[in-house]
């Protein structure tokens, strides 16, 4: 500590105020990196996780209500392009290219979206809503990905 008295001791004022800028500074940068740092990053985290648990909450309580209608016997009206817009929103997914062709047929195109939904998709479009599938064209996308073009008619 005697070491520490005679080094300060002997500096000029000017290095004096600049040791002890530079120490401030220092203290700040630690106390910034150590401390407040790590709370933001959580915090990021905990957003996402968030976004993420609400997404899937939401995507759940789709799949219930189809399920519930399916169980009540409710089965779809209206045109296969209505049937397949329903199937869409159910299944939270986002088609690109919806087109009727006729009251009984319709046709959607699906860029990148998620295998497990498209699946999900595929099922909640034939249990729920009254179509069959007539003509189906899944190409690979990215990881956990497909590109898909599907063709659906209603069910008499």
């Amino acid at each position: 500590m005697e070491g520490l008295r005679t080094f300060w001791a002997s500096r000029a004022l000017r290095e004096r105020v600049l040791l002890a800028v530079f120490g401030a500074l220092g203290a700040i940068s630690l106390y910034l990196m150590l401390i407040v740092q790590p709370f933001y990053t959580r915090a990021d985290a905990a957003q996402r996780d968030y976004a993420r648990a609400y997404e899937q909450s939401m995507m759940i309580a789709r799949k219930a209500s189809a399920i519930e209608a399916a169980e009540r016997g409710q089965q779809a009206t209206g045109s296969a392009l209505d049937g397949l817009e329903r199937a869409v929103q159910i299944g939270g997914l986002s088609a690109g290219n919806m087109i009727e062709e006729g009251a009984s047929r319709a046709r959607a195109r699906f860029d990148e979206v998620s295998a497990a939904q498209f699946t999900s998709f595929l099922q909640t479009l034939t249990s729920t809503q009254g179509l069959s599938i007539i003509e189906l064209v899944v190409e690979r996308g990215g990881p956990g990905r497909v590109t898909a073009t599907i063709a659906v008619q209603r069910l008499k």
